[in-house]
C-alpha cells in the first residue's frame, strides 16, 4: 500500500532506496 510505503519512506532512509 502508499501508506505503508510512505510511512516506512518517511521513518526510515530505506524508503528513499525504494521509493525515490
Amino acid at each position: 500500500d502508499n501508506r505503508v510505503h510512505c510511512c516506512f519512506y518517511f521513518i526510515s532512509p530505506f524508503g528513499h532506496g525504494l521509493k525515490p
